[in-house]
């Protein structure tokens, strides 16, 4: 190869070739050649591509894990034991368990999230007010609500609240920005690394579309931030399922001497690591942003297609089962929760993709899932409508009939969006989210007082 390279270094094209056939052997035959090669403009320039390609190889290899500076990690310290000091009031205060954990479970770890990017994002004083404002009225209309051992309205409330405490984390991600200076960024997701002389600090930007405004003034949620869920998801998984594995060597090891300390373990450890993993994940995700920047983009692109196959399977098989959502109120709810599912699915597939990813047979797969999710919500939508005509409206009904028609409102645009301009999909979703968010307001406050 090196004389082949040396005939050729006044020819381009063919210099590509060979290194394109054996990139290795180029490489290395090219920088023994140099010496002789140096000052001819092809030569210069064929070191410094190789150069640079080497020296990105090697830092890429010496890339470490970082835990942030020492402020960053008593904050993070602070709010995992506020996380843990939440989630033991029932032992604290003898509060029933039960009547605390239905109602609160949401603000165990939602409000030490918004909290942190509050802080991180240097959020301004009416922005914190009106987060905190949401927390505190939903903290206290949720435990002012009689103890009632049956009542959809609590069970409603309960479950709209977490919805709309994600929202509140929602506004602290992305409500550093106005709405105006938004506009300007980038629709790829970009970090904003900046540099100092004792410490190098990783941000989130907030990278909404361009043009992009929210539904309800400056509260946008942007892809960055559904981005952030997926990677949030992933992370905290994976501390799970290692804490997991420590807990029961560590249970199993003292049980061999004879010790049980099982109850011990798993009332104040268990309980504090499960409380800290979201928090934890959250740090590791921002200040080492290319540790599952891949991940959950990976993650979705392989199960778009399992969920696409498994749900033409699923009609397929419903249409010849005895079991239907009609008449049959478990599956109903099945069945809506599997939608709920394949709407995230394709949330986080399109979140993941850059504006170059939004071609080829991926978007083809987001295409035909959310085509084919349509007609599995009007299934959904027309069992709701039966029920409704045969037994009358219940809460558990009327919830379930507003967000079917927000899902099939949403999955009607992102699927037109996606067959006519798809880097467009990313406003169509953004724009759609605050929606559910105003949904899951109504439920939580305005239906016990509507039933």
């Amino acid at each position: 190869m090196k004389e082949q390279i040396l005939n050729n270094i006044n020819n381009p094209g063919e210099l590509e070739r060979l290194y394109r056939g054996d990139k290795t052997r180029f490489r290395r035959e090219f920088m023994a050649l140099y010496t002789e090669l140096k000052g001819s403009p092809v030569a210069d320039t064929w070191y410094e591509r190789l150069h640079y390609s080497e020296n990105e190889k090697r830092a890429s290899m010496q890339e470490e894990i970082r835990w942030g500076d020492k402020r960053e990690i008593t904050l993070v310290a602070l709010l995992i034991l506020i996380a843990w000091v939440v989630a033991k009031i029932p032992a604290i205060t003898g509060i029933d368990e039960e009547f605390f954990y239905t109602r609160n479970i949401g603000f165990v770890v939602f409000p030490a999230l918004t909290l942190y990017f509050a802080v991180k994002n240097r959020l301004p004083k009416m922005s914190i007010i009106y987060a905190a404002a949401v927390t505190i009225v939903s903290l206290v209309f949720i435990n002012a609500m009689p103890h009632v051992k049956e009542s959809d309205t609590l069970i409603l409330t309960s479950i709209h609240i977490p919805v709309l405490l994600w929202g509140v984390l929602g506004f602290a991600f992305t409500g550093r920005m106005p709405v105006q200076n938004a506009r300007k960024n980038s629709i790829h997701n970009t970090h904003l690394i900046s540099d100092t002389a004792n410490t190098r600090e990783t941000e989130f930007s907030v990278n909404h579309i361009p043009g992009q405004t929210s539904m309800i003034g400056k509260f946008a949620i942007s892809l960055d931030f559904l981005r952030y869920n997926g990677d949030l998801i992933v992370m905290t998984t994976l501390i799970l399922i290692a804490g997991g594995i420590m807990s029961a060597i560590t249970v199993g090891l003292f049980n061999l001497i004879g010790i049980n300390i099982e109850g011990v373990y798993f009332n104040y450890v268990a309980v504090f690591g499960i409380s800290a993993a979201p928090i934890a994940a959250t740090h590791i995700i921002r200040v080492n942003p290319h540790l599952v920047a891949k991940v959950s983009p990976l993650i979705a692109k392989i199960f778009s297609p399992l969920v696409l196959i498994m749900l033409i399977i699923f009609l397929a098989a419903m249409a010849v089962s005895v079991k239907d959502p009609y008449n049959d109120r478990e599956f109903l709810i099945i069945f809506n929760a599997l939608l709920v599912g394949v709407l995230a699915i394709i949330f986080f597939a399109v979140s993941g993709n850059s504006e170059r990813q939004q071609s080829g047979f991926g978007l083809w797969i987001i295409k035909l899932l959310a085509s084919v999710t349509i007609p599995v919500n009007l299934v959904s939508l027309s069992a709701i409508f039966y029920r409704i005509a045969e037994w009358g409206v219940t809460p558990n009904r009327a919830a379930v009939l507003g967000l079917n028609i927000l899902i099939l409102t949403n999955l009607i645009i992102v699927t037109i969006t996606l067959f006519k301009r798809a880097s467009n999909t990313g406003r169509a979703i953004t724009n759609f989210l605050p929606l559910y968010i105003i949904w899951a307001a109504i439920v939580a406050f305005l239906f016990p007082f509507g039933f």
